[in-house]
């Protein structure tokens, strides 16, 4: 019993005691008076079900109308019930009772029996197809268990009934199943009952089933998944997804969530094939895929190219053909601009040697009595050179021994097929510069569900966005390679050298998982914020979380994690207290390198965003000991909140490049840095350098970016200088809450440089009035006691007024300030922040979008004037300057294509004018023809250009004192 009553799921024929138990038990619960609205719905709909089954046995095989009418009204009862059920269970967020996988087979049944009148009891079992529906179903609710547990599927077999051969119940039987010591693979079965032995004939591994079967335990020993079975994981992490989207939302599930074509390699081109995968035709250790989902994001469908590494091939190790494959995969993904995905397991660059020299080898000895004294060359005999391939081997003659051998080349070999050496290490070099180029121009993500080795670790590196598993390390060179160079065992695993211990704090794996399902979940929980191809903009969904809401949570002086900032929090009395995105949307990345930056992906509004936030607490940088140095020890850096340091200045700079290139995402910086760590071991350490990319990365970025000071945060020296909006004015934007604080320095180290002793002295002596009767007294009488006095109440008063000089400093700093000299667009109140940045980013990517629009309709149109084009346009709607909701709304009603059409109009005039003049110019176009050419496009000032600015004559201005300080602000100079 729990919650007062039995769980039981009752499916079609069977079960038909425990359904009569639980009508009991409810009818039983009913009557003692339990009011509950869900035990009530269950009594009835277990009421209606049980009388089903009893009419469906009492009644004869020839029913009567009121007999067909009578089971089938207790059939559609149980559907309707159950319904309610299951929205009730949606409803109150319990997974007590689910909608049944298929309930047209038992609704038709009913039909029939009301028309037809002829009871299925005796001639009707449910379909094939819905035995598939509830299995599925049963392993996508368990799919962690069998991946942990190393279970492979089980098959589940039915049989029809029928009246001649009614069913049998199931029956168990037990097998001892023998194993070759050699091979690992069963060879023969003995039947626990009998004692027969069978299957000796046969082995396992005559079948596709058994090589599959073979093949997955090969990779489950490498740490990882069969490669064609990542789609099952990818399947029930969509299961997953549209689970909870339409849990709370209420919306219907596409039938078919994923669609997989394979890619293969034919005539030097990848081609789709819709066929199942073929264990048998398989003879290369890469495999990939172009794969069809509808998302919760994307219900109409999105496409993206998935590689994975067949670790059951060699070890899954990369030879010619593997890195041609990958290769042509890739370019695949980049030529159409879709997401790719690489799944990496592998041992690194293939290595080999040709294997027909090694039987035929022969030792040039110094002395064949003593080899102990060396060798001199290695050789083959006349006979065993001649037997070789030309081209095999490059050798020297040596009269009366044989062929000294100068290189073992191995053409015509067959050992050498997919190469053994150098050649492998060129298709590595081909691959490095395609991956390369792939995340420059397109969504790369890795995810490392085994080792990765040598060209694999650097794969994942290139294409920088990296899940790994636990069970997944990151390695240039295997541990025992390493022991045999240091000449000790030092090393004793991988995950010494690449582990997540060591790839996480340094920022190579952006998120770690636990197993290869979480690994699936991770990367479509990636991909929701990607966009469908690298030309368009990420897809916002519908949000249940009102962009007008206030931001609850409040960022304090005192330290506190800025994560609750972002994704809001519960207090200890079990209130929550919301953040700024949406609820449940921020995902945190690289959350174990440079703490004392948070950077992740969120959604405002629906809109995703990359976010980058930074940490107000002292956090810790831990630094490994070497096991091959043993005299280094771990060193542990403490570093201050709100302060930039060498890693946490890259990771900014990463997080800005990933947001940007691949991912198109508006990017939100809540900046609350202090300035940039320039003490000696952190300017060693590259800080001034990774300061420097943070720039660059903001100098490229093509979407929106805000830049806001939160409340009792502050931006200073360098950390504004590299997050300024003049960096990149076309998309950059800074605001400041009304108490935050912005300047060079902190107002004690102003007061300490700019308001001295001696100025602390003088404002006492004009506002102390005690000061100044002891001055008065000074000058009618000094003396030595008055001159005492006054420096004791200089003293006394000194804490006090540096204080008074702190304020006045800090009131240079504050927003108003700011907003004045034109170094933020606006200062706002925090509670409201989250309403005024979901309009300004809706504006600002509907203006872009106009804008790209235009500048392909006229290439000689530069962003300045598609900018105040675009801007004219709304205040022409607006009948002058509007708001951000409002410019969203006009730039949704706005006929914007009919627009665009018109400026490519007059840019096409504009051209043809142009060559018009340039025929001319050259002479291959006389009056005639000129004359000719102006009567088909007339009005030539109609096709240029529109200026930037208003051709009005300007004022003549001159800099105002201390233009840098006051930016933009002029003074108009007064006619002589």
């Amino acid at each position: 019993m729990q919650d007062g009553y039995p769980h039981l799921t009752v499916k079609a024929w069977n079960g038909q005691v425990l359904l009569v138990f639980l009508d009991r038990c409810l009818t039983a619960l009913v009557a003692a008076g339990a009011q509950d609205q869900e035990i009530q719905l269950a009594h009835l709909a277990t009421r209606a079900m049980t009388c089903w089954f009893d009419r469906l046995a009492r009644f004869p095989r020839l029913l009567s109308q009121a007999q067909g009418n009578e089971i089938s009204n207790f059939g559609f009862r149980f559907l309707r019930l159950y319904r309610q059920l299951a929205i009730l269970s949606v409803l109150r967020s319990v997974a007590r009772w689910r909608l049944l996988p298929k309930v047209h087979p038992f609704r038709h049944m009913n039909e029939d029996m009301r028309n037809r009148l002829y009871n299925y009891r005796y001639c009707h079992t449910f379909k094939d197809e819905d035995n598939v529906g509830v299995c599925k179903k049963l392993a996508e609710r368990v799919a962690k268990e069998p991946e942990m547990m190393a279970v492979d599927p089980e098959k589940i077999a039915e049989h029809p009934e029928s009246e001649e051969k009614p069913r049998d119940h199931k029956k168990c039987h037990g097998w001892l199943e023998e194993v070759d010591p050699l091979s690992g693979s069963p060879v023969a079965w003995r039947d626990l009952s009998t004692g027969q032995t069978e299957g000796a004939a046969a082995t396992v591994a005559e079948t596709a089933e058994a090589q599959r079967r073979q093949r997955r335990q090969t990779a489950r020993r490498a740490g990882s998944t069969y490669a064609p079975e990542f789609l099952g994981l990818l399947e029930v992490a969509l299961v997953k997804d549209w689970a909870n989207f339409s849990r709370k939302r209420q919306c219907s599930v596409p039938k078919e969530l994923l669609v997989a074509s394979e890619l293969k390699l034919s005539s030097g081109e990848l081609q789709e094939s819709d066929r199942k995968h073929d264990i048998s035709s398989s003879d290369i250790g890469m495999l990939a895929w172009r794969l069809f989902l509808r998302t919760p994001e994307f219900p109409e469908g999105r496409s993206l190219v998935l590689i994975a590494n067949d670790v059951t091939h060699q070890a899954g190790s990369f030879g010619v053909a593997e890195d041609q494959f990958f290769k042509k995969a890739t370019e695949y993904a980049r030529q159409r601009g879709l997401p790719r995905v690489y799944i990496a397991c592998n041992s690194g660059a293939r290595v080999g040697l040709v294997d027909e020299i090694i039987p035929k080898l022969q030792v040039q000895w110094k002395d064949a009595s003593d080899p102990s004294k060396g060798f001199d060359f290695l050789y083959l005999t006349e006979a065993d050179y001649q037997s070789l391939p030309s081209g095999a081997v490059i050798a020297t003659l040596v009269p009366e021994v044989g062929y000294a051998l100068e290189a073992v080349v191995g053409l015509g070999c067959r050992s050498i097929d997919g190469g053994i050496g150098v050649e492998n290490l060129q298709g590595s070099g081909s691959i490095a510069g395609e991956t390369s180029r792939a995340y420059n121009d397109i969504f790369t993500l890795s995810y490392v569900t085994g080792r990765s080795v040598g060209i694999g670790a650097y794969l994942n590196r290139l294409g920088q966005r990296v899940i790994q598993s636990v069970d997944g390390p990151l390695v240039l060179t295997g541990y025992g390679a390493l022991n045999k160079l240091l000449g000790k065992n030092v090393y004793f695993s991988q995950d010494q050298l690449g582990g997540p211990q060591i790839m996480v704090p340094n920022g190579i794996t952006h998120q770690l998982v636990q197993n290869d399902q979480e690994g699936a979940e991770a990367i479509l929980k990636w991909l929701s914020f990607v966009p469908r191809d690298t030309w368009s903009l990420p897809q916002s969904v519908t949000s249940l979380d009102p962009p007008e809401r206030l931001v609850e949570f409040r960022p304090t002086k005192q330290a506190y994690d800025p994560r609750h900032m972002l994704a809001g929090t519960t207090t200890d009395n079990g209130k929550w207290l919301s953040g700024f995105f949406d609820r449940g949307s921020f995902v945190e990345y690289m959350a174990g390198w440079g703490r004392s930056v948070v950077v992740g992906r969120a959604r405002l509004g629906g809109i995703p965003m990359g976010v980058i936030a930074v940490e107000t607490r002292n956090v810790e940088r831990r630094i490994p000991a070497d096991p091959g140095n043993p005299e280094s020890r771990e060193i542990v850096e403490p570093q201050a909140g709100q302060v930039w340091f060498p890693d946490s200045a890259y990771k900014t700079a990463t997080a800005i490049r990933d947001f940007n290139v691949g991912e198109n995402l508006p990017l939100m910086i809540f900046a609350n840095w202090r300035g940039f760590s320039g003490g000696t071991r952190d300017m060693y350490g590259e800080v001034l350098k990774f300061g420097a990319q943070i720039v660059d990365a903001l100098v490229d970025y093509k979407q929106p970016v805000f830049i806001y000071i939160p409340p009792e945060g502050e931006l200073r020296g360098g950390s504004w200088v590299v997050v300024d909006p003049a960096i990149n004015p076309d998309v950059m934007e800074m605001y400041a809450d009304q108490d935050s604080r912005g300047g060079i320095l902190e107002p004690a180290g102003v007061v300490e440089v700019k308001f001295r002793a001696a100025q602390h002295r003088e404002l006492m002596h004009r506002l102390d009035e005690q000061l100044q009767q002891l001055d008065e007294q000074m000058k009618t009488s000094p003396s030595e006691e008055v001159q005492q006095e006054i420096q004791a109440r200089e003293e006394m008063l000194q804490p006090l007024y540096t204080q008074v000089a702190c304020e006045f400093a800090d009131l240079h700093d504050r927003a108003g300030r700011m907003k004045a000299v034109g170094a933020i667009k606006e200062s706002l109140e925090w509670h409201s922040s989250r309403e005024f940045f979901y309009w300004r980013l809706r504006r600002s990517l509907l203006e872009k979008g106009l804008i790209r629009d235009l500048r392909a309709a006229d290439s000689a149109m530069n962003q300045p004037v598609a900018m105040a084009t675009v801007q004219a346009w709304l205040k022409e709607d607006a009948g002058g300057s509007c708001s951000d909701r409002r410019a969203v709304e006009l730039l949704q009603a706005m006929s914007a294509k009919e627009k665009v059409r018109s400026v490519h109009a007059k840019a096409v005039k504009r051209q043809f004018h142009e060559v018009c003049d340039e025929l001319v110019r050259s002479g291959q176009l006389g009056s005639l023809g000129r004359c000719f050419f102006r009567c088909l496009v007339p009005n030539r000032a109609d096709c240029a250009v529109p200026p930037l600015r208003e051709e009005t004559p300007a004022p003549r201005v001159t800099p105002a004192p201390l233009p840098g300080l006051l930016g933009k602000v002029q003074v108009e100079k007064k006619p002589a």
